[in-house]
């Protein structure tokens, strides 16, 4: 059970770190789009 929680937060972690470099990337083409 404690191991099966644990993964689950592991997933939960990754896929918001996912999204958040995807938002960041977001974010840096649209700061170079800007510019150009």
């Amino acid at each position: 059970m404690h191991n099966i929680n644990i993964q689950r937060l592991e997933l939960k972690y990754n896929s918001q770190k996912k999204t958040a470099n995807q938002v960041l990337k977001c974010q840096i083409h649209h700061k170079v789009v800007q510019r150009v």
